[in-house]
Protein backbone atom coordinates (compact mmCIF):
# COMPACT_ATOMS: atom_id res chain seq x y z
CA UNK A 1 0.00 0.00 0.00
CA UNK A 2 1.17 3.46 -0.89
CA UNK A 3 1.76 5.78 1.93
CA UNK A 4 -0.74 8.39 2.73
CA UNK A 5 1.49 10.99 1.66
CA UNK A 6 2.20 9.76 -1.66
CA UNK A 7 -0.89 9.41 -2.17
CA UNK A 8 -1.98 13.17 -1.50
CA UNK A 9 0.92 13.96 -3.75
CA UNK A 10 -0.87 12.32 -6.72
CA UNK A 11 -4.75 13.23 -5.93
CA UNK A 12 -6.10 15.51 -8.15
CA UNK A 13 -6.60 19.41 -7.85
CA UNK A 14 -10.00 21.38 -8.55
CA UNK A 15 -9.39 23.21 -11.30
CA UNK A 16 -9.25 27.27 -11.40
CA UNK A 17 -11.88 29.05 -12.83
CA UNK A 18 -10.01 31.08 -14.77
CA UNK A 19 -12.27 31.81 -17.41
CA UNK A 20 -14.71 33.93 -15.81
CA UNK A 21 -12.82 36.81 -14.29
CA UNK A 22 -15.52 39.41 -14.40
CA UNK A 23 -18.83 38.77 -13.33
CA UNK A 24 -21.64 38.63 -16.12
CA UNK A 25 -23.59 41.36 -17.03
CA UNK A 26 -26.99 41.52 -16.04
CA UNK A 27 -30.03 42.56 -18.20
CA UNK A 28 -32.94 43.84 -17.37
CA UNK A 29 -35.97 43.45 -19.80
CA UNK A 30 -36.05 46.89 -20.90
CA UNK A 31 -32.59 46.79 -21.42
CA UNK A 32 -33.08 43.82 -23.82
CA UNK A 33 -35.85 45.98 -25.77
CA UNK A 34 -33.93 48.88 -26.22
CA UNK A 35 -31.09 46.46 -27.54
CA UNK A 36 -33.54 44.58 -30.54
CA UNK A 37 -34.99 48.02 -31.10
CA UNK A 38 -31.82 49.64 -31.76
CA UNK A 39 -30.40 46.45 -33.96
CA UNK A 40 -33.53 46.17 -35.93
CA UNK A 41 -34.23 50.17 -36.95
CA UNK A 42 -30.12 49.14 -38.47
CA UNK A 43 -31.36 46.60 -40.06
CA UNK A 44 -34.32 48.13 -41.60
CA UNK A 45 -32.28 51.09 -42.61
CA UNK A 46 -29.33 49.08 -44.30
CA UNK A 47 -29.05 47.00 -47.05
CA UNK A 48 -29.14 43.17 -46.65
CA UNK A 49 -25.75 42.91 -48.15
CA UNK A 50 -22.13 42.16 -46.18
CA UNK A 51 -19.86 45.24 -45.80
CA UNK A 52 -16.92 43.20 -46.75
CA UNK A 53 -17.52 40.76 -49.62
CA UNK A 54 -21.24 41.70 -50.60
CA UNK A 55 -22.63 38.42 -49.66
CA UNK A 56 -26.62 38.56 -49.40
CA UNK A 57 -27.56 38.78 -45.43
CA UNK A 58 -31.48 36.75 -45.84
CA UNK A 59 -34.44 38.40 -45.19
CA UNK A 60 -33.78 37.86 -40.68
CA UNK A 61 -30.85 39.47 -38.57
CA UNK A 62 -29.28 37.09 -36.85
CA UNK A 63 -26.94 38.79 -33.60
CA UNK A 64 -23.85 37.99 -35.73
CA UNK A 65 -24.89 40.09 -38.87
CA UNK A 66 -24.39 43.32 -36.40
CA UNK A 67 -20.11 44.18 -36.03
CA UNK A 68 -18.52 47.07 -34.24
CA UNK A 69 -16.21 48.70 -36.70
CA UNK A 70 -14.07 49.75 -33.36
CA UNK A 71 -13.58 47.26 -30.50
CA UNK A 72 -16.69 47.76 -27.81
CA UNK A 73 -13.78 47.49 -25.25
CA UNK A 74 -11.27 50.35 -26.07
CA UNK A 75 -14.46 52.59 -27.34
CA UNK A 76 -17.50 51.68 -25.19
CA UNK A 77 -19.28 55.43 -25.50
CA UNK A 78 -20.17 53.91 -29.28
CA UNK A 79 -21.84 50.57 -28.06
CA UNK A 80 -25.25 51.79 -29.36
CA UNK A 81 -24.19 54.19 -32.06
CA UNK A 82 -25.39 53.56 -35.49
CA UNK A 83 -22.37 54.53 -37.17
CA UNK A 84 -20.21 52.40 -35.49
CA UNK A 85 -22.07 49.22 -36.90
CA UNK A 86 -21.53 47.24 -40.10
CA UNK A 87 -23.36 44.46 -41.35
CA UNK A 88 -21.43 41.24 -42.43
CA UNK A 89 -22.08 37.59 -43.10
CA UNK A 90 -20.77 34.80 -41.00
CA UNK A 91 -17.13 34.51 -42.66
CA UNK A 92 -16.41 37.76 -43.07
CA UNK A 93 -17.63 38.41 -38.69
CA UNK A 94 -15.20 34.91 -38.23
CA UNK A 95 -12.07 36.93 -39.84
CA UNK A 96 -12.33 40.71 -38.90
CA UNK A 97 -12.96 39.17 -35.04
CA UNK A 98 -9.53 37.22 -35.87
CA UNK A 99 -8.00 40.13 -37.21
CA UNK A 100 -7.80 39.35 -41.09
CA UNK A 101 -10.15 41.45 -43.39
CA UNK A 102 -9.33 43.60 -46.71
CA UNK A 103 -7.68 46.88 -46.64
CA UNK A 104 -11.24 48.25 -47.66
CA UNK A 105 -12.71 47.38 -44.28
CA UNK A 106 -9.76 48.95 -42.44
CA UNK A 107 -9.98 51.93 -44.59
CA UNK A 108 -13.92 51.85 -43.05
CA UNK A 109 -12.18 51.55 -39.37
CA UNK A 110 -10.04 54.33 -39.98
CA UNK A 111 -12.73 56.32 -41.50
CA UNK A 112 -15.15 55.49 -38.50
CA UNK A 113 -11.91 56.38 -35.81
CA UNK A 114 -11.64 59.90 -37.45
CA UNK A 115 -15.23 60.48 -37.63
CA UNK A 116 -15.79 59.74 -33.52
CA UNK A 117 -12.79 61.16 -32.26
CA UNK A 118 -13.51 64.55 -33.40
Amino acid sequence: MLKRSLLNKFKRKPLKRTLLKKKPKVINHEEIERINYFFFSIWRKTPHYCTICGAWLDNEPHSYMFDHILEKEKYPDLTYEEGDIALLCLSCHDCKTRGFFPESYALLIKKTKELFDK
